[in-house]
């Protein structure tokens, strides 16, 4: 497996992401230790010029990492199922061995701890006298970590593929009566309260955005939470029957297939905006209490995104359930 030509490029990018890290890592661990912005030696001029450094490998870091995830992505949707019997998707070769799911969602992390990295960085270059330095690079301690371990699980993950493995792909995603499968009457009981959740909250938080004060952002970050969640259930069972025009087909990865117009990509990139919105509020909200000054304008602006983010991925899937029924 580890000999397939898509596989190597994978590892290839993880050689260039974990490059940039490694490089920066001791750059980070000397700031820590040292950095001083009241002196004006010339070791403090040096890890000044460290700092705007390792913010650019970062940056070409997050790049490569959000390469990763979705060449990852398109890796198992696409290519391995030629390679592995009975997957026809995600579903399927993600599902071969315990470690695929945990690798993407590793990934998905990993993506959000960089942006984590890269937003406080912009705020503490915003103020003249960086008083987010040295604290931000623990986040740069985390980004290795967690580069690490989803390295360790996508190797296992790939050593565990073997050819005589049959896959379990479509029998887990349409609605049948068998055992350890979820039947349509099992799903329907989530998927009430789910729908409400989901319809609930989709109006709630456009609300508590606008009236954004103190520790609603809090409140917001635990709502964010429960509304992934009844998203996720309500996409899988009710949205998506929608998008393939199938009643029985519960797949959440055929989605970003062409013939379905890469619907995937538009419906959790708007949420992932939002979730990105939100990470950003509260990261906001976090450092100005003891560092920095009050940004009213970058705070419309996360909020817009986030609430866009929100209402575009609740208008995407609405725009295609309301095609069929109408």
């Amino acid at each position: 497996m580890f000999a397939d030509l898509w596989i190597i490029s994978l590892f290839i990018l993880y050689g260039a992401c974990g490059f940039l890290l490694l490089w920066a890592l001791p750059a980070g661990i000397k700031i820590i230790r040292n950095w001083d912005f009241t002196s004006s030696t010339e070791g403090q001029l040096l890890l000044e010029r460290k700092n705007y450094f390792v913010s650019a490998l970062l940056q070409y870091a997050l790049f490569f990492q959000i390469i990763l995830l979705l060449f990852f992505l398109q890796l198992a949707n696409v290519h391995l199922p030629g390679l592995i019997k009975g997957a026809m998707c995600a579903a399927g070769t993600l599902g071969v061995n315990a470690y695929g799911y945990t690798a993407l969602y590793v990934k998905i992390a990993a993506v959000f701890i960089y942006l984590s990295f890269l937003f406080i960085n912009y705020l503490d270059q915003s103020e003249t006298n960086a008083p987010l330095t040295p604290q931000k690079y623990y986040l740069l301690f985390v980004a290795v970590l967690v580069f690490g371990f989803d390295l360790y699980v996508t190797v296992l993950y790939f050593a565990g593929i073997k050819p005589d493995i049959i896959a379990a792909c479509c029998s887990v995603n349409f609605d049948i009566n068998s055992a350890g499968i979820i039947s349509a009457q099992t799903a329907t009981q989530y998927l009430k309260p789910a729908m409400a959740i989901f319809y609930g909250l989709g109006l709630l938080i456009p609300f508590l955005m606008i009236r954004l004060r103190g520790r609603i952002i809090y409140l917001l970050v635990f709502l964010s939470a429960i509304f992934v969640y009844a998203d996720m259930i309500a996409l899988k069972y009710h949205f998506v029957k929608f998008i393939y025009g199938m009643p029985s087909h519960n797949c959440l990865f055929d989605i970003f297939w062409s013939e379905y117009y890469f619907a995937g990509y538009l419906i959790f990139g708007t949420l992932a905006a939002y979730l990105a919105g939100v990470l950003f509020l509260t990261l906001l909200k976090m450092v100005q209490v003891k560092h920095l000054a009050k940004k009213p304008f970058l705070e419309r602006k996360l909020k817009w995104i986030a609430t866009v983010g929100l209402i575009g991925h609740l208008l995407i899937l609405n725009l295609y359930w309301l095609y069929w029924i109408i």
